[in-house]
């Protein structure tokens, strides 16, 4: 960044540190709050490390993204809004809130509504905060009859079904029950005496503000007719819920295990961190765990993409087959991002057009010219983007073409297009 000299490597690393840090140190302050012995507090805390790449169910969210996202700020922006409705310090609840919104509008959203809840049920007005949650079912309705009379195209409508997350009836089973266990656990946890009053608030609040989303997703939302609420999205509410879970579970199950065992619990967290570092290595199966931004990668689509950064002129547009993005360890990579040249069709786009529905004709045209690319032709690998400005082409390595190709590894060849 010219403006704090700093390179842009060195700076996101700093942020997504400083993320980390955040969500640790509300994890802690919350877990103080909540319950009363030091081995809770960091029992919750280091839980909360172990598992902060858990997914929240199938809605294709993580506690905290394993890389810098507007969810890496928001996160622990929201923990903090709700640790100043614990205090009932509601100045600073508001803060982090308004924070919380302008880094990520609709996170901000979703927390506003639990501090809400929250803050009735902490005043023993359950009547209001139920119909408070009464209130935003009522607008889904509203949202949801409004929004049928709105046409859906037929493109809009393929991009919209690249995304099983939207929609309840994709979702596999397991997936549906990390929606459902949750809420059970929180319930049960919310009528029991031994936790905390903060504790039984906050599990009830995320009981409510969860199965109101959860009953919104299941009744209105559909594939057969995708709309203004599915683009909102009700199920991301469970990111937080999951995030304030993971506190709760490993203060309750830490504090009462360390006072037994404390070589059993020391298990169990190693356990919980060993689970999650096997998923991400299974995630990510081509990229180094751990990428600082001084090393070289060793994914192949990321060198390709460095080479084309360094080696291709800036207004350079690329064209290449949606598939070459879905080899090993392609589908995490954005190209624009890395590269920093144009591309017809990136990897994000089709989520992009699912969002919003003016630019799907666009995105469906582009990304019919770029179908099944790499078996075609050279001549018929013109014909078809011509009309685009495309003036070079990613090829797997294996793919026959004449066009010279500067760059070739084993995943991909960067060739240029010879119109």
């Amino acid at each position: 960044m010219s403006l704090l000299h700093v390179p842009l490597p060195y700076l996101l690393l700093a942020v997504y540190l400083l993320s980390i840090a955040g969500f640790l140190l509300a994890s802690y302050l919350l877990a103080s709050h909540i319950f009363h012995s030091p081995s809770a507090w960091w029992g919750a805390t280091l839980f909360a490390a172990c598992c902060s790449t858990m997914p929240a169910a199938g809605t294709s969210l993580l506690l905290m993204d394993p890389y810098l996202t507007a969810r890496s700020i928001s996160t622990p922006l929201s923990l903090f809004a709700i640790l100043g409705c614990l205090d009932r310090s509601w100045k600073r609840a508001a803060l982090f809130s308004l924070l919380t919104l302008a880094v990520h509008p609709l996170m901000g959203i979703y927390l506003i509504g639990y501090l809400l809840i929250f803050a009735l049920l902490d005043r023993q007005q359950t009547r209001a905060a139920i119909g408070v949650c009464a209130a935003g079912f009522a607008l889904c309705v509203l949202i949801k009859f409004i929004d049928l009379r709105v046409p859906v195209s037929s493109v809009y409508r393929e991009a919209v079904l690249s995304r099983d997350y939207y929609f309840l009836s994709r979702w596999h089973w397991y997936e549906i029950i990390g929606l459902i266990a949750p809420l059970i656990l929180m319930a049960l946890a919310s009528r029991m005496r031994t936790p905390s009053r903060l504790a039984r608030i906050t599990c009830a609040a995320c009981v409510l503000i969860g199965s109101t989303s959860f009953l919104a997703s299941l009744c209105l939302v559909h594939a057969n007719h995708p709309d203004l609420l599915m683009r909102l999205q009700v199920l991301k509410s469970f990111q937080m819920i999951y995030a304030l879970g993971v506190i709760l579970l490993g203060g309750f199950v830490f504090s009462y295990v360390w006072s037994r065992s404390r070589g059993m619990a020391v298990l169990l967290l190693l356990f919980a961190g060993a689970a999650m570092f096997v998923g991400d290595l299974q995630s990510y199966p081509a990229s180094a765990h751990i990428e600082w931004p001084a090393g070289s990668p060793g994914n192949p689509s990321e060198q390709a993409f460095l080479w084309i950064r360094s080696n291709t002129p800036p207004g350079a547009v690329f064209a290449t087959d949606p598939a070459i993005f879905h080899q090993p360890g392609g589908a995490s990579l954005g190209f624009r991002a890395i590269s920093q040249r144009s591309i017809l069709t990136d990897t994000k786009d089709e989520g992009l057009a699912s969002l919003f529905p003016d630019i799907a004709p666009e995105w469906s045209q582009r990304a019919n010219a770029e179908l099944d690319l790499n078996q075609e032709s050279d001549q018929e690998r013109v014909q078809r983007l011509q009309d685009y400005g495309v003036n070079w082409i990613l090829l797997p390595a294996g793919s026959r073409t004449s066009f010279p190709c500067p760059y070739r590894n084993a995943a991909i060849a960067v060739c240029k297009l010879m119109l």
